[in-house]
């Protein structure tokens, strides 16, 4: 048995694979402004499921697709939270 993380999530007898990425402008988000490459940030983002969908054969994992309605920057952890996170904040 595999052992499974927070960060990098498994199914059973399917591949890891990245999650999606996407672009925001500072018009989206102005935070944006003041945040530097390479570090990591947390937000909160509004969706609508749109579809749904699996392959005819049942053999690929269930898909959705989602469109964003809102997005902003997520309060920050408290201390204790960070600490339990052991140094992946």
């Amino acid at each position: 048995m595999h052992a499974l993380t927070a960060e990098k999530p498994m199914i059973a007898d399917y591949p890891m694979r990245m999650l999606p990425s996407f672009s925001l402008t500072e018009k989206d988000l102005p935070a944006i402004k003041n945040w530097r490459v390479g570090k990591k940030y947390k937000l909160e983002i509004e969706v609508e499921q749109v579809a749904m969908s699996k392959d005819e054969y049942g053999k690929s994992p269930m898909e959705a697709r989602f469109k964003i309605h809102k997005v902003g920057e997520k309060e920050m952890m408290n201390e204790e939270e960070k600490q339990g996170r052991k140094g992946y904040y």
